[in-house]
Order: C-alpha cells, then sequence, then structure tokens
C-alpha cells in the first residue's frame, strides 16, 4: 500500500482546545468544524489514491507552512487525528498511530497564499519500524540514556571541610582532629595545659622584673587567757 497524501488549508486547522461547560467537556463551534473539514479531505484522498482502510500501525507525518511570522505551537495533532477517524476512510481509530511527527515547513518564507499542513500517512510493518523521511533527522525516541559515573560525579557539589590554619612556625597538614587519636601532627602524645601554665619557648612572654611585694597580713587577735587582769 502506498502512502496517503492530503493538504488541509490553514483556514481548516484548529487547536486542541476545548470549552469546559456545565461539568462536561464541549467541542467549540470552531473544532467541530475543522473536525468535519479534515474528515471530508482525507476521504476524498483515500478515494482518489484508492487507498484500503488500514487495520494495522500507521506513521503520521504533518508539515505545517504558517501564513506569517507570528509566534505559533504545534497544537493541532489532536484535532486532526479526530477528523480522519470521524471521515471513516483512513483508519479505524486514532490509535493505530504509533509513529507521529509534526513540524513547520522551512522552506521559503511564510506565504498566505500556500499556508496550511500537508499530512502524510503511512504503513507500518512492525510498532518498532520508524519511516524514511528523507533527510530530515529522526526524532529522538525512547528513554534518555543514563549518565556515567564521572558526570554524575561532577554534577555533585563537592564537600567543604573546614581545617584550622597552620601556625607560621608550624608545616601545613592535616587538622590534629582528623587523626582519630589524641596525638599531636608530629606523632607524639597530647598534653594537657593548666590554666595558669606559661608556655615556654621564643614566643613566651618575659618574667617580671618588679619585686614581688608580700602579702599584708591580718593582725593577729589576743586570746581571753592573754588579757590583762
Amino acid at each position: 500500500m502506498s502512502d496517503l497524501t492530503f493538504t488541509v488549508p490553514w483556514s481548516a486547522l484548529c487547536s486542541d482546545n476545548r470549552k469546559f461547560i456545565s461539568g462536561q467537556f464541549i467541542l467549540s463551534k470552531e473544532y467541530r468544524e475543522s473536525k468535519q473539514a479534515i474528515g471530508l479531505l482525507s476521504v476524498a484522498a483515500a478515494r482518489k489514491a484508492k487507498w484500503t482502510r488500514a487495520e494495522g500501525p500507521l506513521a503520521l507525518e504533518v508539515v505545517v507552512r504558517e501564513p506569517d511570522r507570528r509566534r505559533r505551537d504545534l497544537n493541532w495533532s489532536k484535532n486532526a487525528k479526530d477528523g480522519i477517524t470521524a471521515g471513516e476512510g483512513v483508519w479505524w481509530d486514532d490509535s493505530q498511530v504509533r509513529w507521529e511527527l509534526w513540524r513547520f515547513s522551512e522552506d521559503g518564507p511564510p506565504d498566505k497564499a500556500l499556508a496550511g499542513a500537508t499530512v502524510t500517512i503511512r504503513t507500518l510493518d512492525g510498532f518498532k519500524d520508524i519511516p524514511d523521511i528523507g533527510d530530515d533527522a529522526h526524532p529522538p525516541m525512547g528513554r534518555p540514556r543514563q549518565l556515567s559515573g564521572s558526570a554524575a560525579d561532577g554534577l555533585q557539589r563537592p564537600r567543604r571541610v573546614r581545617r584550622r590554619p597552620p601556625a607560621p612556625d608550624e608545616p601545613a597538614g592535616p587538622a590534629p582532629g582528623g587523626t582519630g587519636g589524641g596525638c599531636e601532627p608530629s606523632g607524639a602524645p597530647r598534653q594537657r595545659r593548666s590554666r595558669g601554665a606559661v608556655e615556654a619557648g621564643e614566643g613566651a612572654p618575659k618574667a617580671q622584673t618588679r619585686p614581688v611585694r608580700a602579702p599584708a597580713q591580718a593582725p593577729r587577735q589576743t586570746h581571753r587567757d592573754e588579757r590583762p587582769q
């Protein structure tokens, strides 16, 4: 079976937006008119091409040419498939479409006279087959590839470790607390220092040179036996 191709004018395209009234989804008048027009165009093209109503999986490719340079979305998929289904000449149900591609035309500038959509329907031998669409790149299919270990590690923020800055006369190295024991960086056991102890060495404070005055003693109280009679 050969491919089926037909053209839909720009005026017959309608977005997939719906109206919600009284708790039910009710199609707008524009949507219903567009659905009917696409159904008639698909049936006429199927009769002209002697297309047999397909029962297996199908591929749908639609190229849209815009009338101007205004920004738009490709949101005509549901309306177009509903119209083809309502025509009852191409397929039995739109669930038969297992591969679908919508794109804007890049052939020349926008033209109001040529604006519209070119619809092409192809049969598939299996659900995993991809139709040949010429030089155009195939759209990505399936799940994205998993990140490798190096790429995943690069996305993580390195952990920040706070360390005590080394003293001027002390070589740089790991913090004393990181060794896991009560030892100094050199390996010697750590000694506790008393509060009143004075460190010895070049950096120790100098001793006071003034004489130390003895503390004043309190006057001795006279015992009652020593009091004069």
